[in-house]
């Protein structure tokens, strides 16, 4: 089965309002495993993202693009600026998060190449990302989860609407790998 049909409301889009160049969400292919490689190969980003990427190569990289095309339970992205792919971002865990919330709600998260930050790409990709969800994906409530030491992704959030709902602890495996002291969870409503 391909992705389209396991992702029935899945499509992919040009993303409007960005000035700097043709950015698109498009379908993950193996295609782009190079390109992720190098965002993965990133130890800060790892960090940033509560990953740890300290053992990443084409092959596992090729391996995480095929879960993904093979996972139904999350809308996955890549961000193509004039034709490159230059970042991800997903909407996930929604089973467990719309069991927890009562009504359709998914984890989002994100990542965007180094040299491609503070650009006004992420911001004006999440924004889309969000009419989707709440417009065509049926979504009432997306949550988002970064660490306490990403200030940069906080602010982010809290500059979009998203809501501070707390704190969550580090997984045991990831006090070894990470120097956050804990999660930061945020959510935001349709409408």
């Amino acid at each position: 089965m391909d992705y389209a049909q396991s992702h029935p409301l899945f499509r992919e889009f040009p993303v409007s309002g960005f000035l700097g160049g043709s950015l698109k969400l498009i379908q993950h292919d193996l295609k782009f495993a190079s390109d992720s490689l190098s965002w993965v190969s990133d130890p800060e980003l790892g960090k940033q993202m509560g990953a740890d990427f300290s053992v990443v190569s084409i092959k596992t990289e090729e391996d995480r693009i095929f879960e993904i095309l093979a996972n139904s339970d999350e809308y996955h992205w890549v961000i193509s600026l004039d034709g490159k792919a230059v970042g991800s971002i997903f909407i996930g865990s929604i089973a467990d998060e719309t069991k927890k919330a009562g009504v359709r709600a998914g984890m989002m998260s994100y990542l965007l190449a180094k040299d491609c930050r503070r650009k006004g790409i992420m911001t004006t990709v999440v924004q889309e990302v969000l009419r989707w969800a709440f417009e065509e994906g049926g979504f009432e409530v997306i949550l988002s989860r970064v660490l306490d030491t990403n200030a940069a992704s906080i602010g982010f959030l809290k500059k979009i609407g998203f809501i501070d709902d707390g704190t969550e602890s580090l997984a045991a495996d990831e006090k070894s790998y990470l120097d956050a002291k804990e999660w930061r969870r945020f959510y935001l409503r349709r409408g």
